[in-house]
């Protein structure tokens, strides 16, 4: 899998995975990635080629036990560099917080708070996994 996106205005990019037990992986800016900025109009790829050369790869696939799951893609643009994850990142490539986790969300909500609505989006984009 691949994500794609385009921002309108020069922006700070930030992915996140939401599973469908909201366990939440923090997927861009990552371990070897921490450079979030993209111009505007021009296209984000991610996983891009270089980053897929050193093993970086979005693989999906159900929970065990099932055969399909619903999750979501969520993408947050903010016009001003924000450490969203403030400096939390682990030694594997992505962070992941559990389902039951709240620190994530209050953590984005926090450094959310201090920006005008002028200076950030979000979208979600759901996506279902099959066997």
């Amino acid at each position: 899998m691949q994500i794609t996106a385009v921002p309108s205005k020069d922006a700070y990019i930030h992915i996140f995975n939401v599973g469908q037990d909201d366990t939440v992986t923090v997927l861009f800016p990552n371990r070897f990635t921490q450079n979030n900025f993209v111009d505007a109009q021009k296209e984000l790829v991610f996983p891009d080629e270089a980053q897929r050369t050193i093993g970086i790869l979005l693989r999906v696939f159900p929970p065990a036990g099932a055969n399909k799951a619903l999750e979501k893609i969520k993408l947050i643009a903010t016009t001003r560099k924000i450490d969203l994850l403030k400096g939390k990142i682990r030694e594997g490539v992505y962070q992941v917080y559990p389902g039951k986790d709240t620190a994530l969300v209050t953590d984005l909500l926090k450094e959310l708070s201090v920006l005008d609505e002028s200076e950030w989006a979000e979208t979600t984009v759901p996506y279902e996994v099959r066997k």
